[in-house]
Protein backbone atom coordinates (compact mmCIF):
# COMPACT_ATOMS: atom_id res chain seq x y z
CA UNK A 1 0.00 0.00 0.00
CA UNK A 2 3.26 2.25 0.76
CA UNK A 3 3.88 2.19 -3.26
CA UNK A 4 0.45 4.08 -3.42
CA UNK A 5 2.22 7.54 -3.70
CA UNK A 6 -1.39 9.67 -3.73
CA UNK A 7 -2.84 7.28 -1.17
CA UNK A 8 -1.58 7.92 2.84
CA UNK A 9 -1.70 4.66 5.13
CA UNK A 10 -2.29 4.46 8.52
CA UNK A 11 -0.50 1.55 10.76
CA UNK A 12 -1.76 0.21 13.75
CA UNK A 13 0.47 1.21 15.97
CA UNK A 14 -1.52 0.95 19.79
CA UNK A 15 -4.82 1.24 20.85
CA UNK A 16 -7.22 2.41 23.16
CA UNK A 17 -8.46 -1.03 24.10
CA UNK A 18 -7.39 -1.93 27.78
CA UNK A 19 -6.56 -5.83 25.39
CA UNK A 20 -3.73 -3.31 23.81
CA UNK A 21 -1.80 -5.25 26.50
CA UNK A 22 -2.66 -8.62 24.73
CA UNK A 23 -0.49 -8.32 21.49
CA UNK A 24 0.46 -4.28 21.05
CA UNK A 25 2.49 -4.38 24.35
CA UNK A 26 4.22 -7.42 24.36
CA UNK A 27 8.01 -7.19 24.67
CA UNK A 28 9.31 -8.30 21.16
CA UNK A 29 12.93 -7.48 19.84
CA UNK A 30 15.58 -5.91 22.23
CA UNK A 31 12.59 -6.35 24.56
CA UNK A 32 10.72 -2.80 22.82
CA UNK A 33 7.13 -3.38 23.02
CA UNK A 34 4.84 -4.50 19.55
CA UNK A 35 3.87 -1.23 19.06
CA UNK A 36 6.90 0.80 19.57
CA UNK A 37 8.68 -1.79 16.75
CA UNK A 38 5.68 -0.92 14.48
CA UNK A 39 6.33 2.32 14.92
CA UNK A 40 10.24 2.71 14.31
CA UNK A 41 10.00 0.55 11.25
CA UNK A 42 7.18 2.86 10.29
CA UNK A 43 9.37 6.10 10.75
CA UNK A 44 12.29 4.41 8.15
CA UNK A 45 9.79 3.28 6.06
CA UNK A 46 8.64 7.02 6.01
CA UNK A 47 11.92 8.31 4.62
CA UNK A 48 11.10 6.54 1.43
CA UNK A 49 7.27 6.40 1.10
CA UNK A 50 6.27 9.94 2.61
CA UNK A 51 2.83 8.33 3.27
CA UNK A 52 2.68 6.47 6.64
CA UNK A 53 0.86 7.83 9.56
CA UNK A 54 0.40 5.38 12.48
CA UNK A 55 -3.10 4.93 14.84
CA UNK A 56 -2.46 5.81 18.41
CA UNK A 57 -5.08 5.49 20.74
CA UNK A 58 -6.24 8.49 23.02
CA UNK A 59 -6.25 6.50 25.93
CA UNK A 60 -2.73 5.68 26.95
CA UNK A 61 0.23 7.26 28.25
CA UNK A 62 2.14 5.87 26.23
CA UNK A 63 1.40 8.38 23.40
CA UNK A 64 3.81 11.31 24.56
CA UNK A 65 6.80 8.69 24.79
CA UNK A 66 5.79 7.55 21.21
CA UNK A 67 5.43 10.67 19.62
CA UNK A 68 8.93 12.09 21.12
CA UNK A 69 10.37 8.48 19.12
CA UNK A 70 8.77 9.39 15.81
CA UNK A 71 8.17 13.00 15.61
CA UNK A 72 7.29 13.29 12.20
CA UNK A 73 5.00 10.77 11.65
CA UNK A 74 1.19 12.11 11.27
CA UNK A 75 -0.71 10.24 14.05
CA UNK A 76 -4.41 9.45 13.65
CA UNK A 77 -5.70 9.10 17.58
CA UNK A 78 -9.68 7.42 18.37
CA UNK A 79 -10.56 6.81 21.43
CA UNK A 80 -11.52 10.92 22.52
CA UNK A 81 -14.42 11.25 24.33
CA UNK A 82 -16.82 8.71 24.84
CA UNK A 83 -13.61 6.08 25.71
CA UNK A 84 -11.98 8.61 27.60
CA UNK A 85 -9.37 10.23 26.34
CA UNK A 86 -9.17 13.78 26.43
CA UNK A 87 -9.09 16.22 23.47
CA UNK A 88 -6.48 18.81 25.35
CA UNK A 89 -4.04 15.84 26.18
CA UNK A 90 -3.78 14.51 22.42
CA UNK A 91 -3.51 18.26 20.77
CA UNK A 92 -0.56 18.84 23.10
CA UNK A 93 1.12 15.31 23.09
CA UNK A 94 -0.07 13.80 19.98
CA UNK A 95 1.61 17.01 17.43
CA UNK A 96 4.11 16.04 14.86
CA UNK A 97 6.64 18.33 13.41
CA UNK A 98 4.63 20.49 11.63
CA UNK A 99 1.79 20.46 14.39
CA UNK A 100 -0.54 18.45 13.34
CA UNK A 101 -2.94 15.50 14.78
CA UNK A 102 -5.78 13.69 13.65
CA UNK A 103 -8.56 13.31 16.39
CA UNK A 104 -11.47 10.83 15.66
CA UNK A 105 -14.56 11.53 17.10
CA UNK A 106 -16.36 9.18 14.84
CA UNK A 107 -18.24 7.84 18.66
CA UNK A 108 -19.19 11.01 19.82
CA UNK A 109 -21.04 12.17 17.05
CA UNK A 110 -22.78 9.28 15.56
CA UNK A 111 -25.08 8.48 18.84
CA UNK A 112 -25.67 12.24 19.81
CA UNK A 113 -29.03 11.61 18.97
CA UNK A 114 -31.52 9.96 16.47
CA UNK A 115 -34.00 12.18 15.95
CA UNK A 116 -34.35 15.49 13.84
CA UNK A 117 -32.09 17.53 16.10
CA UNK A 118 -28.78 15.01 14.82
CA UNK A 119 -27.33 18.15 13.39
CA UNK A 120 -27.65 20.50 15.43
CA UNK A 121 -26.42 18.25 18.47
CA UNK A 122 -23.23 17.23 15.86
CA UNK A 123 -22.63 21.20 15.82
CA UNK A 124 -23.41 21.37 19.99
CA UNK A 125 -20.61 18.68 20.60
CA UNK A 126 -17.79 19.58 18.04
CA UNK A 127 -18.12 23.09 19.90
CA UNK A 128 -17.75 21.65 23.14
CA UNK A 129 -14.64 19.71 22.42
Amino acid sequence: FFAYKDKFCFVLALTSNPSAKDFEMLPITSHKPLYQVVAESCAEWNKEYQTIGLVVGATQKELLSLRKAVPDLLFLVPGVGKQGGSYESVVENGKNLDDIVLVNISRALLYVSSEKDYTSKIRNALLNF
